[in-house]
């Protein structure tokens, strides 16, 4: 049987009881100050309180930082590609589209002109033949 008492300030549980044990009738009484049993489970809880709060603390830093250095090499190329004209180009799209958009710029960039020296490349070679063949051969470096 448990009871709870107020002795001297402080609480007690109080348990006593009854048995039998060789034709003797034997009881006993237990009391103990309930912030004796109660003192480590403050503790515990206290200490799983401090880990919680730490490992919240912890999840938030990495939430806030992660994103930032996995975005940042996004948003150095995206500031390389996009120049002075960079708010302007990211009004209605979002970082990928911008680079995709830039990319397919520069691909057609090439090409044109890639096109224009295969267009070019005789007219410079017959070019630097003549001034060859007429002696007027000028280092360009």
């Amino acid at each position: 049987m448990d009871d709870f008492n107020d002795w001297g300030g402080s609480k007690y549980s109080v348990t006593y009881d009854h048995f039998t044990e060789l034709l003797n009738q034997w009881g006993y009484i237990s009391a103990a100050p309930i912030r004796s049993i109660t003192a480590p489970l403050i503790a515990i809880s206290k200490l799983i309180i401090i880990v919680n709060l730490l490992s919240l603390l912890i999840a938030v830093t990495l939430a806030w930082m992660v994103p930032r250095r996995i975005y940042s090499p996004i948003g150095k190329l995206v500031r390389m590609l996009g120049g002075d004209h960079m708010e302007v180009a990211m009004k209605d799209k979002d970082e990928f589209s911008l680079i995709n958009q830039k990319w397919q710029d520069m691909n057609s960039q090439n090409h044109s002109l890639h096109g224009k020296l295969q267009h070019e490349l005789p007219h410079l070679k017959e070019s630097f033949y003549s001034t060859t063949d007429a002696g007027i051969f000028v280092q360009i470096f």
